[in-house]
């Protein structure tokens, strides 16, 4: 695919694809973090079928990219995956930022709104959806700042809104 070998930088952050040594690293930086464990690469293959059927996509399209702070290339702690839905040429976003002692500091619009136009050029995607919990204040500043609009609550999952934005 095009965008494996894609790596680019915002002021602040250096993003490329994520690699299986990455995979290993993120999920100890979950753990330090008190977060969920992420899986490895294999586990989220076996949960394909049932991600398809909930938001309409296969893991095998997903461009999933890390992202690492420029003044600290070890500091691997965004991650972003972008997804073909059901909906012709539109894409799911899903991100993280486990950089705990970096959160409320721009990093993830920063990010987003850089890596954003390069992913409608690579798919011909013409709107991104993204759906986050209504209580996770933070998540829901980081659509606002995107250029994403609410669309209100996800039918059957009161707790996530769903954001749309056009490419």
């Amino acid at each position: 695919m095009k965008h494996q070998t894609l790596t680019f930088q915002s002021d602040r952050l250096i993003m490329r694809p994520m690699t299986a040594d990455d995979v290993s690293s993120y999920q100890q930086i979950m753990r330090d973090n008190g977060c969920a464990d992420v899986g490895d690469v294999f586990e989220r293959k076996a949960r394909a079928d049932l991600i398809e059927k909930i938001i309409g996509y296969r893991l095998e399209d997903t461009i999933w990219f890390a992202g690492f702070l420029k003044d600290d290339p070890e500091s691997l702690g965004l991650e972003m995956l972008f997804s073909p839905t059901h909906i012709e040429h539109e894409w799911h976003v899903r991100f993280i930022n486990t950089l705990s002692s970096r959160r409320g500091r721009n990093l993830m619009p920063e990010a987003l709104n850089e890596i954003i136009p390069v992913i409608a050029s690579l798919t011909g995607a013409k709107a991104f959806s993204a759906y986050v919990r209504a209580a996770n204040k933070s998540s829901v500043r980081v659509m606002e700042k995107t250029g994403f609009k609410s669309q209100g609550l996800l039918p059957n999952q009161c707790e996530y809104l769903n954001f749309i934005r056009p490419a």
